[in-house]
């Protein structure tokens, strides 16, 4: 849905911040600590960009909002998108959302979680075999966007020769270079997801989507539309999220050799580490459409705005962590990040993006132990509906050097 612009609004001047959610700073800038910034003003802003939306700026405000669904609808979850068809489910709220998701949660059971990670980890210590004699590698590109992706790719089985071409698409619609080609990729998106949806309900397998789209829900089976709108959330939850993970994962621990050794002496804080990772540099930033004219939290929102909900703003609040910015793998309270959501729509691959992470700690730090960011090409970071980097350079001691 479209918002209406600020003047026809009349938004109080002090809520009107100068922030393009697509574009919040220089190119390569952090966003983490851009976003920060917005939490020095009040816990609701609006601005003017991509159509006018609201901002929730403080981190118990954004939980506070995502876990509201009475009051702020799920209809459209990416900021300024309209005119598509929907995502499912996580652009259903109750009662619709909870049948819609039921099979994918059958499908993320753990001893479903507990094969993928199996192979996983092989594909994994594969990767880093092949790199690792070379001294260097571009993370992102050679490791970050293989990993999750063919493991993600086997699951609903699609060929993996699809895979550069379904990640292009995936990053236009995130990252959001022009609106030209955020148009082209979502057509070339949707063409791929109707074609796949027909083939698989024809033919359906033993793959992921195929039992989605066949499943019972409620007495009934999935709907075409809804069918189709499933295949591109999986797309695009699939594809990039855990990508953009392992990156901020990998340049921490590049620019940190303390945090390294520590979790290779230790190797039982793992999941804390995981845990703070996600609360640091949680990735996405979702949005909810406000349902009726209201005043919330002292301000007149109208049926229809949409509002903006960095994850991260929980992560990095001062008043929800001590001291965010900083990493600290004994924290006791990082379990409480929100970088895989809250609530009904809370991700239903976060175990399997857990178990990744684990394992790129586990396999990556065994086999490279020493590696630092190329200082003749330094990380460019990219931003949109998720923080990633464009490159990460890594480079470490070739072996017998």
């Amino acid at each position: 849905m479209s918002a209406s612009p600020a003047a026809e609004r009349s938004i109080p001047q002090h809520l009107v911040v100068d922030f393009d959610a697509f574009r919040p700073a220089e190119p390569g800038s952090d966003p983490f600590l851009v976003l920060q910034k917005l939490q020095q003003g009040p816990e609701i802003v609006w601005t003017p960009h991509n159509g006018g939306h609201w901002i929730a700026t403080h981190g118990e405000t954004v939980k506070a909002i995502i876990d509201d669904p009475e009051r702020f609808s799920s209809s459209s979850i990416l900021i300024a998108t309209p005119n598509r068809d929907p995502l499912v489910p996580a652009e259903y709220d109750p009662p619709q959302h909870g049948p819609l998701r039921k099979p994918l949660m059958l499908a993320f059971l753990p001893k479903h979680v507990k094969r993928w990670a199996l192979e996983a980890r092989d594909l994994a210590v594969a990767l880093i075999e092949s790199l690792k004699p070379r001294g260097e590698c571009e993370f992102m590109s050679e490791f970050a966007a293989h990993l999750p992706v063919i493991i993600f790719l086997r699951i609903v089985a699609l060929p993996l020769e699809d895979r550069e071409k379904l990640v292009a698409w995936v990053k236009q619609v995130l990252q959001r270079s022009d609106l030209a080609a955020l148009a082209e990729a979502h057509q070339k998106i949707n063409q791929y997801i109707d074609a796949l949806t027909d083939e698989r309900l024809a033919h359906p397998g033993d793959d992921l989507f195929s039992q989605a789209i066949t499943a019972d829900i409620g007495g009934r089976r999935m709907t075409l539309t809804e069918a189709r709108g499933l295949g591109r959330t999986m797309l695009l939850a699939g594809l990039d999220t855990v990508a953009a993970l392992l990156g901020w994962t990998a340049r921490y621990l590049a620019e940190n050799p303390a945090a390294r050794r520590r979790i290779l002496d230790e190797p039982r804080i793992i999941p804390r580490v995981i845990d703070e990772m996600l609360r640091r540099y949680s990735v996405a930033n979702i949005a909810r459409v406000v349902r009726e004219d209201m005043e919330y939290r002292g301000v007149r929102m109208r049926a229809g705005e949409q509002i903006y909900l960095p994850t991260c703003m929980h992560g990095i609040d001062k008043n929800v962590f001590a001291n965010p910015l900083s990493v600290d793998f004994d924290r006791t309270d990082s379990h409480q990040h929100l970088a895989f959501g809250s609530g009904i729509h809370r991700c239903v691959g976060a175990p399997l993006a857990h178990a990744e992470m684990k394992i790129f700690l586990e396999e990556w730090l065994a086999r490279i132990p020493d590696f630092s960011l190329d200082p003749n090409n330094p990380p460019a970071r990219v931003t949109g509906i998720v923080h990633s980097h464009e490159t990460l350079r890594l480079i470490w001691p070739r072996p017998g050097t």
